[in-house]
């Protein structure tokens, strides 16, 4: 695990693509997510060897698993402009007024 963190800090965030990190107006290079889920990943299964049995540990990284596909699955559960007209003609006359 000391490895793994070690080489993340050595990386070079702008060679990545992480120049802009934080700057939700510029979202992230499908290499820099890519690179981010693969060390979550590496970091998880890093965290199963070092507690192979502990469930608190294995419900927290199964927790934050469900949060991101949750996350990831919101844009398209929340995009109401795919809803028929008579569908949307329920919502009310109000609807998309926001």
């Amino acid at each position: 695990m000391v490895d793994t963190l070690l080489m993340l800090h050595a990386v070079d965030p702008e060679s990545i693509g992480l120049a802009d990190f934080g700057r939700p107006e510029r979202p992230f290079a499908r290499e820099a997510q890519t690179i981010g889920f693969d060390l979550v990943e590496e970091l998880n299964g890093l965290t199963g060897v070092e507690y192979p049995r502990d469930p608190a540990t294995a419900a927290r990284i199964a927790s934050y698993e469900l949060a991101f596909r949750m996350q990831a699955a919101a844009p398209e559960a929340v995009d109401l402009s795919r809803e028929t007209r008579a569908t949307r003609e329920l919502y009310g006359p109000d609807f998309g007024a926001q």
